[in-house]
C-alpha cells in the first residue's frame, strides 16, 4: 500500500498501520505459507496484511477487535472465503494447535501475544511478529526470568530484522523490529516438565549450573550430564543459554536426539539471536 493511500485509511483505534510494501512482503514470504496453512492476522486493522496473507491461499483468520475496522475487514474480504473475520480482543484468542501468526501487532500487546503463543501447550508452530525493537531486543537477549527462557528454550527467537517507525502511518515514536519464532523439536510432557523445573530453580535465585543440576535431576546425574554435554557447572545458571537447559532435560528424559548442540551451538549465538 503506497504512504498516500495509507494515509486515507481511517485509523478509529489510533493505531500505527503498517504500509511498507517490501517490510510486508519480507513478512508474509517469511511464513513460506501454503494453502493447506492456517495463519492469524492478530490486530488485523484494515486488512493490509490481511489481504497479502490471503492471496498465499492459505486460510486465513484476521482478528479485530475495533468494530469500525471489523466491518471494513468484512466488506473487504466478503468474497474471499478463505478469509474470515473474527471481531475480539486479540489477547482473548486461543491461536489453534498448527496454526501459524503473521501479523503486526500493536505494541501494547506484544507480552501478551508471546504468553498466548508460548506459555503452555505444544511450541507454537511458527509466527513471524512486527513488535516494538526494544521489546524484540529483551525476548532475544539474556533472559530475565524463568518466563522468558522457557519461551527462549522450546523456540528459536530471532530478530531478522529492524523496521524503521517510517514503515508505519501514523508512525510510533520508535522504531519496530521483525521477530522469527519457529520452535524447536518437542519434547513431550515428561521433558517439557524436567526443563520447566530447571529454568524455575535456574531463576529463582543466583546459583551455579551445577546447583540446578543437582537440585533438579540429582547430585549423581545432574553433574554427569552437564559434563557429556560440555557445560560448566561453576557457569551461573542464568548465563547458561536456553537451548542448554532444552538440550538437558532431552537427555535427562532420554529424549535426546538431536539435542546435543553442535559447534555452532557452543559458539554462541548469532547477533540478535538469543534463542540459540
Amino acid at each position: 500500500m503506497s504512504r498516500s493511500r495509507a494515509g486515507r485509511r481511517p485509523n478509529p483505534s489510533g493505531v500505527h498501520l503498517l504500509h511498507d510494501r517490501a517490510v510486508l512482503r519480507r513478512l508474509v514470504a517469511a511464513a513460506a505459507l501454503t494453502p493447506d496453512d492456517l495463519v492469524l492476522d492478530l490486530g488485523a486493522g484494515p486488512g493490509t496484511i490481511t489481504a497479502a496473507l490471503a492471496r498465499t491461499g492459505a486460510r486465513v483468520l484476521a482478528v479485530e477487535r475495533d468494530p469500525r475496522f471489523a466491518e471494513i475487514l468484512r466488506r473487504r474480504f466478503a468474497d474471499r472465503p478463505r478469509v474470515r473475520v473474527l471481531e475480539r480482543d486479540l489477547r482473548d484468542v486461543r491461536v489453534p494447535r498448527g496454526a501459524r501468526v503473521v501479523a503486526s501487532v500493536p505494541f501494547a500487546t506484544s507480552t501478551a501475544v508471546l504468553g498466548a503463543l508460548l506459555d503452555t501447550g505444544p511450541p507454537a508452530a511458527g509466527a513471524d511478529l512486527v513488535v516494538q525493537h526494544g521489546f524484540a531486543r529483551r525476548v532475544c537477549g539474556r533472559p530475565r526470568d524463568a518466563r522468558a527462557a522457557w519461551w527462549a528454550a522450546r523456540h528459536r527467537l530471532r530478530i531478522v530484522e529492524v523496521v524503521p517507525r517510517t514503515a508505519f502511518g501514523p508512525p510510533p515514536r520508535v522504531d519496530a523490529a521483525r521477530l522469527s519464532i519457529r520452535p524447536r523439536r518437542p519434547l513431550g510432557a515428561e521433558g517439557d516438565a524436567v526443563l520447566r523445573g530447571l529454568l524455575e530453580i535456574a531463576h529463582a535465585r543466583p546459583a551455579t549450573a551445577g546447583r540446578v543440576v543437582a537440585a533438579g535431576l540429582g547430585r549423581r546425574r545432574g553433574p554427569r550430564l552437564l559434563r557429556e554435554l560440555g557445560i560448566d557447572g561453576d557457569r551461573p545458571a542464568a548465563a547458561v543459554r536456553p537451548a542448554r537447559w532444552w538440550a538437558l532435560a532431552a537427555a535427562a528424559t532420554g529424549d535426546d536426539g538431536g539435542a546435543r548442540p553442535g559447534a555452532a551451538e557452543r559458539r554462541g549465538p548469532a547477533p540478535g539471536d538469543g534463542g540459540g
